[in-house]
């Protein structure tokens, strides 16, 4: 296991940045429903 984070570091930052950006959509769809709702 000492080897994995060389391996898969560029794999972790995306990873990390796609997470990023679903949890974002996410949000935004909840907010745009409740804005809709009222």
């Amino acid at each position: 296991m000492e080897g994995w984070p060389q391996k898969f570091g560029p794999f972790v930052k995306v990873d990390r940045m796609i997470d990023r950006l679903w949890r974002s959509l996410k949000y935004e769809c909840v907010y745009l429903r409740a804005f809709e709702i009222g």
